[in-house]
């Protein structure tokens, strides 16, 4: 049963919760390579990092698939990485002060997202809602175009 695209490389998988996880029985690389799903890393980037070639990881990924570990993410459910995240931050920090935590966390609520699993698509919305609380024009207009060039640099840009 071929249950991935050809391209594996570019495929990004999430973790299913299971309540009966503790029943199944994974060899070393199969559970090296679940241990390294985390909804942002390729199975390129996770094949690399546990140290097994192509074939080998889309084997693994399908012995995953049929126990129902994991299942591959569409492009539009990747999320933004932690460093996407801090930095937003550090921006809103520097323009509105030590609230900028409390907002953001806010902001992120009444999107329905917390910061670990904002979709990639919705980044650019989180700016702009985010840039509506800087009283200043050219602080907020420095604001957005510092994080353009980050949604720009991480390819979360449509």
């Amino acid at each position: 049963m071929n249950t991935l695209p050809d391209q594996l490389a570019s495929v990004v998988f999430q973790r299913v919760i299971r309540e009966d996880i503790g029943q199944v029985s994974l060899d070393t690389q199969t559970l090296n390579f679940f241990v390294e799903v985390d909804g942002k890393k390729t199975a390129e980037e996770i094949a690399a990092k546990i140290g097994v070639d192509y074939d080998k990881s889309r084997a693994i990924a399908e012995k995953l698939l049929r126990l129902k570990l994991i299942e591959p993410l569409q492009p539009s459910e990747r999320v933004v990485d932690a460093d996407f995240i801090d930095y937003l931050q550090r921006q809103l920090s520097m323009a509105i002060g030590p609230i900028a935590g409390v907002i953001l966390e806010d902001t992120l609520a009444d999107l329905g997202h917390s910061s670990d699993a904002l979709p990639v698509h919705r980044a650019a919305e989180l700016v702009e809602l985010l840039a509506r609380e800087i009283q200043r024009d050219e602080q907020r207009i420095e604001f957005k175009q510092r994080l353009v060039k980050m949604i720009m640099q991480k390819g979360y840009s449509a």
